[in-house]
């Protein structure tokens, strides 16, 4: 389509030529996506359930100039979510954190480690606490995403010998380890903690603190996880 024949159009349709230049941008990106979707792990069945984005959800996208490219993106994958359930918990993310799901839905299988896992005498873990390292990962992962528009890298997800289960991530900077230990390890009167340690390659002092499980997220944490770990 030339210029002219684009801008005519969008004077008879009353949009204006930049909207619809947007519109017909927006469109052949949406269907260069489509055409590659097997990188971006769609099933044909996800595929064709992906609406067409008209030209009206264009307009109403630009009619702003302060929305994000994060609404253009939900726009053009239909808002897609991915679901991780665990047992009878569910969690979900963005398509835009497929990593991080993949890394969880991996780990899942640390589940069905039975007894002595190593031959060594190694214990399994339990869903409870599978369940609250991936409740820490999906919400600072969520927090850093809605709150800054970045991707959180997907971290590694793995058993201990006593059941415990770790999360740790590591980048070019820095790296971030944190340890849920089975409700049993800790005595009744004792409050269940999650202890962590981080560090900045460039500067070797670590920090070392511990978080309740389930607590609402902590800035401090969720800002330094934002700086070196995205």
């Amino acid at each position: 389509m030339t210029v002219a024949v684009r801008n005519e159009f969008a004077k008879q349709e009353g949009y204006s030529k930049s909207t619809y230049s947007h519109y017909t941008d927006f469109k052949y990106n949406y269907q260069f996506i489509i055409s590659k979707s097997s990188s971006y792990k769609l099933s044909k069945t996800e595929k064709q359930e992906l609406p067409e984005p008209s030209i009206k959800s264009i307009a109403s996208l630009y009619k702003d100039n302060s929305q994000s490219e994060k609404d253009k993106e939900q726009l053009s994958f239909g808002n897609a979510e991915i679901s991780i359930d665990v047992g009878e918990k569910s969690f979900t993310l963005p398509k835009a954190l497929n990593l991080v799901a993949e890394q969880i839905e991996e780990a899942k299988e640390i589940l069905d480690y039975p007894l002595d896992w190593d031959e060594e005498g190694a214990l399994p873990t339990d869903k409870e606490t599978f369940v609250e390292a991936v409740s820490f990962i999906v919400s600072y992962a969520l927090w850093i995403y809605k709150n800054y528009d970045e991707i959180i890298k997907p971290p590694y997800i793995d058993l201990m010998k006593d059941g415990a289960v770790s999360v740790h991530w590591e980048t070019e900077n820095a790296q971030l380890l944190i340890i849920f230990n089975k409700a049993e390890d800790f005595r009744l009167e004792e409050e269940k903690l999650a202890h962590f340690y981080a560090e900045r390659k460039e500067n070797r002092i670590p920090l070392k603190s511990a978080i309740k499980p389930g607590a609402e997220i902590d800035e401090f944490i969720g800002l330094w996880m934002k700086k070196n770990l995205t």
